[in-house]
């Protein structure tokens, strides 16, 4: 997905179970180690996740992946319904 400080993740889990939503870091962030922003989603509940800055979450410029975001998702993907919004 995207990156940018104007860029969040809308996480609906409409399963009876809960979930969790791991936005990857790339590294560090301003020298600093940076950790997985790591969000859990009760049963039916919805989240609005971010901002995500291209800095904390994009993959570094000239890597294929430029500017984005990896995101991982347990519990049952199917209950997971996402959007990427930018305001």
């Amino acid at each position: 997905m995207d990156t940018g400080s104007t860029v969040f993740l809308l996480v609906s889990n409409t399963g009876a179970s809960p979930a969790t939503v791991t936005v990857e870091t790339q590294g560090t962030l301003y020298g600093l180690e940076a950790e997985d922003l790591t969000v859990s989603l009760a049963a039916g509940a919805t989240k609005l996740i971010g901002p995500l800055p291209r800095q904390a979450f994009g993959f570094p410029k000239g890597d294929v992946n430029a500017d984005r975001a990896f995101v991982d998702y347990t519990g049952t993907y199917a209950d997971l319904k996402r959007s990427v919004l930018t305001f």
